[in-house]
């Protein structure tokens, strides 16, 4: 049987094909590779089960101009994740028998990784909860490319701030690591399980409680997650950056962000050299094409 060409986590994926992905992103970028026909006659299903505004774009454009067709699915159109709690066994069949690959993201952990068990289509994990086990590996390899793009192959200094139970957080500071870059992480204390990353943190990574405790003259990147994925949490003071504390703190590196943001992140910074976050945004959709052009070949794993 072929092996499964879903993307769950990076963890799963060796580090010469996460840098060919990065490597086809570039080709389809710079139009050395035509991805326009890719995807002709095939379907992909987004299947949302909590809101996106990035990732959901990002995929549905990405795929378009492959030249493939999109079967949207939402808790608004679907019994899945109602009240009717269709199990996932139906609803991973009904999918199988309409579509070629699928895009995932659910607010909890086990939905994308049962919903994989029980498809038979490679699918990608657009999110799945946070804490212990969540993981966003799209959110993580666009960061990647982005730094990529902007500094080549340069080890880096990188500050994380913001919550480490988050699910781009947790993927990032793992893949970054693997990258050989020096990591800081700066996070408030959580409520959720979020024991594995921490451990990772404890063991790889140096933790400050305030930017005082770092030289930002020495950072490339400050990499902002946010508090938390509950919109409704407070942001700290000090986890506000604002255009006149970089200034003050004698920052020449770039500010990434994954979106949305809150008030840690003011629109102050927009209109400044810090700014990489809206180019972010700008190639993300050259990165989800690599990965579909691999998962459609059947090369992601081989």
């Amino acid at each position: 049987m072929m092996q499964s060409q879903s993307l769950i986590s990076l963890d799963d994926l060796e580090l010469a094909k996460i840098r060919e992905i990065l490597s086809v992103s570039s080709d389809i970028l710079r139009g050395k590779i035509d991805v326009s026909k890719s995807a002709i006659g095939k379907i992909i299903t987004p299947i949302f089960l909590q809101e996106s505004s990035r990732t959901y774009t990002n995929s549905v454009s990405a795929f378009l101009r492959m030249g493939g067709q999109v079967l949207p699915i939402t808790i608004n159109n679907t019994r899945f994740g109602s009240k009717w709690a269709e199990p996932i066994q139906d609803f991973s069949t009904l999918v199988d028998t309409c579509a070629d690959c699928a895009v995932v993201r659910a607010s909890d952990v086990n939905t994308v990784l049962n919903f994989n068990r029980t498809s038979t289509i490679p699918i990608i994990n657009a999110g799945n909860g946070f804490g212990l086990g969540s993981e966003h590996p799209m959110q993580a390899l666009i960061d990647l490319f982005t730094i990529q793009n902007k500094f080549n192959d340069q080890k880096l200094n990188i500050l994380m701030m913001g919550g480490q139970h988050i699910r781009s957080a947790r993927t990032q500071v793992k893949l970054f690591h693997r990258l050989g870059h020096t990591i800081t992480v700066m996070s408030p204390e959580v409520s959720c399980d979020n024991s594995d990353v921490d451990e990772f943190i404890a063991i790889n990574c140096k933790t400050i409680s305030s930017l005082d405790d770092v030289d930002l003259g020495n950072i490339d990147i400050i990499y902002h997650n946010g508090l938390d994925e509950d919109p409704n949490v407070h942001v700290l003071n000090k986890y506000i950056l604002t255009k006149d504390l970089l200034e003050k703190k004698h920052f020449t590196g770039v500010v990434m962000h994954s979106l949305p943001r809150k008030q840690e992140l003011p629109s102050c910074v927009d209109n400044t050299s810090y700014n990489l976050y809206f180019e972010q945004m700008r190639i993300s959709k050259f990165v989800f094409q690599s990965v579909y052009k691999m998962q459609l070949d059947g090369t992601l794993y081989e």
